[in-house]
């Protein structure tokens, strides 16, 4: 869990950084270096010596590449969002966003599929030598994405500001700087909650699969392909709704219908695992991964549409980044708030977690409330 709380809290650190230098150098560039970066990292970490070599240091050198890893993705998404949405047409953001984002369950039904076929080719020797060859793997999108990012140019909003010389020289710190950061709060408010939701379906998926007895061992396993393999295509659907229906219209919506319907829900996918009804725990993960979408789906092109070209790569990054930060300490709150509530939901945090996910819906519908429809909005009026 350490490695796992680092990697999300470097990547507001990441997004800070790397999107100041968006801002500064461009996109483009910058999206080389991170990329760059994710490769790097991903080869060390074949490469590392385990606890029987070197001890304890092994378990550091995991925890310093997991936080170089979460340095590197909060650069992605600050110059990588940006890059993508500012050279689409106002009228069809919202779909290029969805298939954006569908990357992150892509990615994750990837991971889920190589990590099986890894098992099932080297058996008890995935944990001896074949989790390095997982590592390596990532090395296959990191050179093809080097290989499309050289052959294109920065773009052309970009290319506008520096052509007229207007670059800020502190574009991150001008975030903080009234009226752009009445835009980052409310972004935050709208991330943090989206991140909760992340999160609390992560929660869901490994609390209550070593609390049931009678699920099976492979069920971890099939969560996550379905996780991956099913929300690529309803990030897409997402982020297109939002093209007709409008950003604020559908997130608020999703704020509302799933804040009342979270509790039925987290009953139903904890009494598929508690008795064996395999169709029970499909059913609500299909169910939490479809609130995931309609909050996730349309967010690249919502947050490039929240700030202007000189500070978007910062705004956008950070914005997205820093909503992590509450959200990293996800599996402590989860097992403080089970043991307030363990007389009522038993040894199931079922109702634990739905408490967590209301809270996200309603921090995320706040936020939406609050900000304006970014819909067909055009870059460059953006102050």
């Amino acid at each position: 869990m350490l490695g796992f709380s680092t990697t999300l809290l470097l990547r507001p650190i990441g997004s800070a950084l790397f999107g100041h230098y968006g801002d500064k150098l461009g996109r483009r560039n910058t999206l080389l270096m991170t990329l760059s970066g994710l490769g790097a990292s991903s080869a060390l970490s074949a490469a590392l010596p385990t606890y029987g070599q070197v001890g304890l240091l092994a378990f550091g050198l995991y925890v310093t590449l997991r936080g170089a890893v979460g340095l590197f993705a909060g650069g992605e998404y600050a110059a990588g969002h940006p890059f993508a949405m500012e050279q689409v047409t106002p009228k069809w953001r919202g779909t290029f966003a969805g298939w954006v984002q569908s990357g992150w369950p892509l990615g994750s039904g990837l991971a889920g599929t190589v990590i099986l076929l890894f098992e099932r080719w080297l058996g008890p020797g995935m944990y001896a030598v074949g989790w390095r060859y997982v590592f390596l793997t990532g090395l296959i999108p990191v050179a093809l994405g080097l290989a499309v990012r050289l052959a294109m140019r920065d773009t052309p909003l970009f290319q506008e500001l520096k052509k007229i010389g207007k670059v800020e020289r502190t574009p991150f710190f001008n975030l903080f700087k009234p009226p752009t950061l009445w835009n980052f709060l409310q972004v935050l408010l709208v991330t943090t909650g989206a991140a909760i939701n992340s999160y609390a379906i992560l929660m869901a998926m490994l609390n209550l699969i070593p609390a049931a007895a009678k699920a099976p061992a492979e069920m971890m396993a099939l969560l996550l392909l379905i996780y991956g393999w099913v929300g690529l295509p309803l990030d897409i659907i997402s982020g297109t709704l939002t093209d007709f229906a409008g950003r604020r219209r559908l997130f608020i919506y999703t704020s509302i219908i799933y804040g009342i319907l979270t509790i039925p829900i987290l009953y139903e996918y904890s009494i598929g695992f508690i008795h064996g009804i395999v169709n029970y725990v499909y059913l609500g993960l299909i169910l939490m991964m479809l609130s995931d979408c309609l909050m996730w789906g349309s967010m690249p092109a919502y947050l490039t549409e929240r700030f202007p070209t000189g500070r978007r790569a910062s705004g956008v990054g950070f914005g997205y980044s820093a909503g992590l930060i509450i959200p990293a300490f996800t599996s402590y709150y989860i097992y403080y708030l089970h043991t307030t509530l363990s007389a009522i939901e038993g040894p199931i945090p079922w109702l634990t977690t739905a408490i967590y996910f209301i809270i996200g819906f309603i921090l995320f519908g706040i936020g939406a409330y609050l900000g304006p429809e970014t819909r067909n909005i055009d870059l460059r009026e953006i102050k």
